[in-house]
């Protein structure tokens, strides 16, 4: 390993070396980064009866609520393109990708706090493990997802598989948008306390649970909502093999990449104060 070398000079003087220092630290540490990921996953279904079906439990307990509520005209929602139940589980597991990816690097990096003050790992390492078990997570959703949407006579074409990117699409713009509340959040748990609270009605300010409105406040809330896009085009792609959104799409997610790289990179310069203040 190349010995580290501290100067005075601020490293932001430097971005390109800095960048390439970033993703070279990523690529030495893909061992840890794999060791984690397997530790986070056993860890979390060794002692689980009903094991992977909890990935798919919310989402389907959620769906069902919803359902009844609809079914019983105890909360009226329009119609939809689609049987309700679907309409809400697909928009669940959208939803899902991008409300546990914006929580995530917060949650992570706080977990990781006295192995990064102990040992000095870099806790890049732990952000990227905890992205990949959600990745995983995902992977079984998807699969129940399928299996749920066969059990309802729904077919597939090639279109279909446009809900994968879009599923990862989210996944990283949530952890784009997560990674600024890192410097902040670690030293102060209001941050993640108002993040936990704010991610739940966030959701009824997105077409998860009922179709998107075209007019009034409620519409221009959608209009600038950059997850609703996403959840629309998703549930479309995955239903029907076609939807539209697809050059906001892809300049949103174009932009949560370059998004993301500065959000490692601003939590890789302030690092070491972040450390020290946590330190004291």
């Amino acid at each position: 390993m190349k010995p580290v070398i501290y100067t005075p000079d601020s490293p932001l003087r430097r971005p390109v070396n800095m960048i390439a220092e970033f993703f070279r630290e990523i690529v030495s540490l893909r061992e840890l980064i794999w060791a984690l990921f397997v530790r986070d996953i056993k860890a979390q279904y060794r002692q689980s009866f009903f094991g992977y079906l909890w990935i798919i439990a919310p989402a389907v307990a959620t769906s069902a609520a919803w359902f009844f509520l609809n079914s019983q005209g105890i909360v009226r929602v329009e119609e939809t393109k689609m049987p309700y139940a679907i309409f809400v589980l697909v928009g669940q597991v959208l939803w899902g990708a991008f409300s546990t990816s914006l929580l995530m690097p917060l949650s992570a990096f706080q977990a990781c706090r006295p192995v990064v003050m102990k040992l000095k790992v870099a806790p890049e390492a732990f952000l990227i493990a905890s992205l990949g078990k959600i990745f995983f997570d995902l992977f079984v959703r998807v699969l129940f997802l399928i299996l749920i949407l066969l059990i309802f006579g729904i077919g597939f074409s090639w279109g279909s598989l446009i809900f994968l990117p879009i599923l990862l699409a989210l996944c990283w713009l949530g952890m784009a948008i997560g990674l600024f509340f890192v410097p902040v959040g670690s030293l102060f748990q209001d941050i993640g306390q108002a993040l936990t609270m704010l991610v739940p009605f966030a959701m009824f300010l997105t077409p998860v649970v009922y179709p998107a409105p075209e007019e009034g406040f409620a519409g221009a809330l959608m209009t600038w909502n950059p997850v609703a896009p996403f959840v629309e085009a998703g549930r479309d792609w995955l239903i029907f093999g076609q939807a539209g959104y697809s050059e906001l799409i892809i300049g949103l997610f174009i932009s949560s990449i370059f998004l993301s790289i500065a959000g490692f990179l601003v939590l890789r310069v302030v690092r070491p104060r972040l450390i020290e203040r946590m330190g004291m």
